[in-house]
Order: structure tokens, then sequence, then C-alpha cells
């Protein structure tokens, strides 16, 4: 929240590596985090030789990063690396103060995943629905056509 540090202890760690990927990190596994540890625990550098090459092993070491038992800023890096303005270098150092809310809102889009929950649930449903048809002994009516003699 706000970027303050998430206190906890990590539970499990594996460092993201590569070509053009370099982790400068304090936390090991087991590190606990207080409420007055720097809130810098690690800081990930990727280049390449262009722009392109490396916001792609950014994203590629983020992805890679896992640190459970504190939370970190890796999903917010990745929004900013997908970023229009960002991709395309028309950004000032006030980029996250003005795009704070639009990245957050693309993060929190729920509508889709809603969608998708309740097509799912329909489908559910329909697979484990039994359909049911009883025909008493005294029709002349059989399903879907007449009784024949």
């Amino acid at each position: 929240e706000n970027f303050m540090p998430s206190i906890g202890t990590s539970s499990y760690l594996k460092s993201p590596d590569g070509p053009g990927i370099r982790e400068d990190s304090g936390v090991e596994l087991g590190s606990e985090v207080s409420f007055y540890y720097d809130p810098m625990l690690s800081k990930l550098c990727a280049w390449g030789s262009n722009r392109d090459e490396a916001i792609f092993r950014m994203k590629r070491g983020l992805k890679e990063y896992q640190i459970s038992g504190v939370q970190t800023t890796i999903p917010f890096c990745l929004l900013v690396l997908d970023h229009k303005d960002f991709r395309n270098g028309s950004y000032s150092t006030d980029f996250v103060g003005k795009q704070l809310n639009r990245l957050l809102e693309s993060e929190f889009n729920t509508e889709p995943i809603a969608a998708l929950a309740a097509a799912l649930i329909v489908h559910h449903q329909r697979e484990n629905s039994e359909v049911i048809v009883r025909q008493s002994k005294k029709s002349n009516w059989k399903l879907n056509s007449l009784k024949l003699r």
C-alpha cells in the first residue's frame, strides 16, 4: 500500500538470472522484514543493446523473480513497463504521480474476470444438470413423437 514496506518473512525466494540481468539484494530466504527496514530489499537491473531489449529483459527478470512472505512492487513495475508512454520514452519524473490511478485501474479491471466466471458457472451447471423426463404409461405420446400402437 502506497509503496510502504511489507512486513513479513521471506518464505520462498528465487532470483532471476540470465543475460542482461543483475540483482543487488539484501534479502535471502528466511529474512525478516520489519516495519523499520529499508523498503528497497532488492534492486533488479536490466540492460540490452537497445531500449526494447532492455525492457524485454527487465520484464522477463521480474516475471522470473519469485518471493513469498512479503509483498513486492513487481506487479506495479510490470504495469509501468507495459504502459505506452513508458514504452515510447515519453515520460518524466512525475510519471507515477500522473499515471498511478490509470495503472492501478488497469490492474484491477475485473469485468473480463467476472464475465469468464459467469460463463464457467453456466457451463458447469449445464454439464452437471440431469434432465429427467418422466412419462406416464397411460400416455399416447412418446417423447417427441406420437405413440404407435
